[in-house]
């Protein structure tokens, strides 16, 4: 690796976002996957993950991979929504295209030995701390799941600059910059491609006018189509039924709801000391799909606001560096210093 160091005047990040896994009994089965993950394996690699799908969500976002999954041949039985009226522009062409919506229900548990096999839903209350009717089964060997996006602010954040939750997108978005940088796209909680588009045009305008381009020329740029999306609405903590089945939170560091309830109860409720109890966010991720969940199911057992709970610190670097990329090359003496007292020159010269 070679390690560079730019100085810039000023620095736009599109960092993107990524797509935040849903809490549920049994969620770590082989054949669970993110919806944005099983869409790109059919778009970009023409692979199917599954023979018999089902999307769990609760926005519109997964919608879109329910359609691509039907186009590359794949059945899907039925999208389970935690909303209580799915009406946008997505769950209209899924229904034309004849695939059940299951409003306001929950995925509740999955089944399987070595792999998913079925799932088991139920329709949940308003207040979301209780289950109506029966449950119902779906078979299935693939479960596309999505409970919204986060913003990749950490280099934005690594930067001094300010987050603050946006309860609509249900995500932290940037706030005030301390630096010369400006945040666009998904990063900014800009989630159609159109208006990153027109995002991305006009903090370009106004970076090349602050670098003393009197009037600088609007490029031609890429229209899409664009689909009406409506909003997202979480339930971050779902009733419990089955005593010992875990729900994980982070999938990485097997951190379960049942880790952070122990946690609350030990007296370890700040949001830092709960990821150093559980060690939520403190796998591979860094907490890049979980923490959102973790830290709202901290505020729904303790009573706070997302807000008031904060966040963990983020620090670089944002990926992994080698070590003797940071450290250097091996040149002579400078490959392992020599350590000495503060009186060594006094002694040599005597």
């Amino acid at each position: 690796q070679r390690l560079w160091k730019v100085r810039a005047r000023k620095v736009i990040l599109a960092t993107g976002a990524i797509e935040r896994p849903m809490v549920f009994s049994n969620n770590d089965r082989p054949g669970i996957m993110l919806a944005s993950a099983v869409r790109t394996y059919i778009n970009r690699f023409a692979v199917s993950c599954g023979k018999r799908a089902v999307v769990y969500t609760n926005n519109d976002g997964a919608y879109n991979t329910a359609i691509d999954l039907l186009r590359a041949g794949v059945k899907v039985e039925a999208v389970v929504d935690q909303r209580a009226e799915p009406s946008g522009e997505l769950p209209d062409i899924v229904r034309e295209l004849g695939v059940k919506i299951f409003s306001r229900c929950c995925v509740v548990n999955t089944l399987g030995r070595n792999r998913l096999n079925a799932i088991k839903i139920s329709e949940i209350n308003e207040a979301g701390d209780g289950y109506v009717g029966d449950f119902s089964r779906l078979q299935c060997d693939l479960l596309c799941v999505s409970g919204g996006w986060n913003p990749t602010i950490h280099m934005y954040s690594q930067s001094g600059g300010t987050l603050r939750y946006d309860n609509k997108k249900t995500c932290f978005v940037p706030r005030t910059a301390t630096q010369e940088i400006s945040v666009i796209g998904a990063a900014n909680g800009t989630f159609t491609s159109q208006n990153c588009i027109t995002e991305s045009v006009n903090v370009g305008r106004l970076a090349a006018q602050s670098f003393g381009a009197a009037n600088p020329e609007t490029p031609e740029t890429l229209s899409v189509d664009v689909s009406s999306e409506e909003g997202i609405e979480p339930i971050w903590r779902l009733p419990e039924i089955y005593k010992g089945e875990k729900s994980f939170v982070d999938l990485h560091n097997d951190v379960a709801v049942s880790d952070i309830e122990l946690a609350v109860r030990e007296g370890y409720a700040g949001i830092e000391h709960l990821k150093r109890y559980t060690t939520a966010g403190m796998g591979p991720d860094q907490g890049r799909t979980g923490n959102i969940s973790a830290l709202a199911i901290l505020g729904t057992l303790t009573g706070l606001p997302i807000p008031s709970v904060g966040t963990t610190t983020f620090r670089p670097p944002f990926t992994p560096v080698a070590i003797g990329a940071l450290g250097g090359r091996s040149v002579g003496k400078h490959f392992m210093p020599l350590r000495a007292t503060p009186m060594h020159r006094w002694n040599l010269d005597h």
